[in-house]
C-alpha cells in the first residue's frame, strides 16, 4: 500500500486494529467497533459523539478504488457518512491518537511500525522484498552511557510492591528516575548496548520512552536471553518489563514487547534467536489476545508457539502468585 509515496507492508485492517490497541493501552475508548464490509472497513467514528456512536459510520477504503467520478480513491481514505469527516490514513491515525497536525504524527507512526526506520533518518529506503521475509535495516539511536545509567541506580519501594527481587533489580539494572518519578528499565540491543530507557511512573499507569528512540526496534530482555542461551529452551513473550522480570525471578526466561502488539522489527529479532519454542504470555484481555494473533500470523513456521492459560480473574503475569507461576499451564497455539 502506498502512503505519501512510501510503500507500507501491511493492510488497512491490520493498521486500524493496531491503532485500536495503542488506544486501549492508553485507556482511550475509540474504534470500539471494526467491521470489514466489501471494499470498506466500517469503524465507529472518532470525530463525533465522542467516538461512542452505536453503529459504525466511518468507512475506510481497504484498497484503491474508483469513485462515481472515475477518480482513484487511495486505500486508507476515510469518510464518515454521518458527520462528513474526511481524512487520508496518516491524518486519521494522527487524529485518533490525539494530534491535529495534518497527518505528520500518523505518517511517522506508520514508518516506525511498518517500515522500521525513523522518518527523519530515511535516505532512500531500500526494502529487501525477497519472499517478504526480511525487514528494513534499522538505524539505532545513540548508545546511552554508563554515566547516564548511574544516575538512576536507586531502589524505590514500588519495585518491592511489584514483587521484584534484589537479584533481578541488579541483573537488569532496574533503577529510579527522581526527576520523572518513574522506575527505569534500560533496554539493550542483543549486543548489550543500551539505546532506550523505558520509564514507568510510580504515581499512575503511565509509560515514558526516551524522545527520539523507537521502542519498536528493540525487545526488552533479549540481551539477557542471549547471555543465557546455554540453558534456555523456551522464552516467554510478555507485554511489560515488569511481567518479564516477574518470570525471570522464577528462572523463566522472558522478553517484553513494551506494548500489546509486536512490530515487524521485533518479530524479526525474535525469529533470529536460536531457540525453537516461544510461550505467549501477553495480558489476559482483548488487546493481549489480538497481539497474540498478530505474532501467530507473522512468526516464522520454524518456531513452535505455545500460549499461557491464565488462572481465572488474573490479568497478567505480575498478578499471578508464586505458586501459580510455578504451576503455569500452557497449550500449543495453533
Amino acid at each position: 500500500m502506498d502512503v505519501w509515496g512510501t510503500q507500507i507492508i501491511a493492510d488497512v485492517q491490520d493498521i486500524v486494529e493496531h491503532v485500536k490497541l495503542e488506544l486501549m493501552n492508553q485507556d482511550i475508548e475509540l474504534l470500539k467497533d471494526i467491521k470489514p464490509t466489501h471494499n470498506n472497513l466500517m469503524v465507529t467514528c472518532i470525530s463525533h459523539s465522542d467516538g461512542q456512536e452505536r453503529n459504525p459510520s466511518l468507512g475506510i477504503s481497504l484498497q484503491d478504488q474508483k469513485n462515481y467520478k472515475g477518480e482513484i480513491v487511495p486505500a486508507g481514505t476515510c469518510h464518515c457518512f454521518a458527520c462528513g469527516y474526511r481524512a487520508d490514513l496518516p491524518t486519521f491515525i494522527s487524529n485518533a491518537l490525539g494530534y491535529n497536525d495534518k497527518g505528520m504524527f500518523g505518517y511517522k507512526w506508520l514508518m516506525r511500525n511498518y517500515v522500521s526506520i525513523a522518518v527523519d533518518e530515511r535516505k532512500g529506503i531500500e526494502l529487501n522484498m525477497e519472499r517478504g521475509k526480511h525487514a528494513a535495516e534499522v538505524t539505532d539511536v545513540a548508545e546511552i552511557s554508563e554515566e547516564q545509567l548511574q544516575q538512576y541506580r536507586y531502589i524505590h519501594p514500588y519495585m518491592k510492591r511489584r514483587k521484584l527481587t534484589e537479584n533481578v533489580i541488579e541483573y537488569f539494572d532496574v533503577g529510579y528516575d527522581k526527576q520523572t518519578q518513574a522506575i527505569t528499565f534500560p533496554v539493550h540491543d542483543k549486543d548489550g548496548k543500551v539505546h532506550l530507557i523505558q520509564r514507568r511512573s510510580v504515581n499512575g499507569k503511565m509509560f515514558i520512552n526516551d524522545e527520539g528512540a523507537n521502542k519498536g526496534n528493540y525487545v526488552y530482555g533479549l540481551y539477557q536471553v542471549y547471555k543465557n542461551l546455554i540453558w534456555v529452551n523456551e522464552v516467554y513473550i510478555t507485554e511489560s518489563p515488569i511481567d518479564a522480570l516477574t518470570l525471570w525471578k522464577h528462572r523463566i526466561p522472558a522478553v517484553a514487547l513494551m506494548g500489546a502488539r509486536a512490530t515487524m522489527r521485533q518479530i524479526e529479532l525474535l525469529k533470529e534467536v536460536p531457540i525453537r519454542k516461544y510461550v505467549l504470555a501477553l495480558d489476559n484481555d482483548k488487546a493481549g489476545q489480538a497481539g497474540a494473533q498478530f505474532i501467530k500470523k507473522h512468526m516464522s513456521s520454524s518456531k513452535v508457539l505455545y500460549k499461557i492459560e491464565f488462572p481465572e480473574h488474573v490479568n497478567d503475569v505480575n498478578d499471578m502468585t508464586d505458586e501459580q507461576i510455578k504451576s503455569i499451564k500452557k497449550a500449543i497455539y495453533y
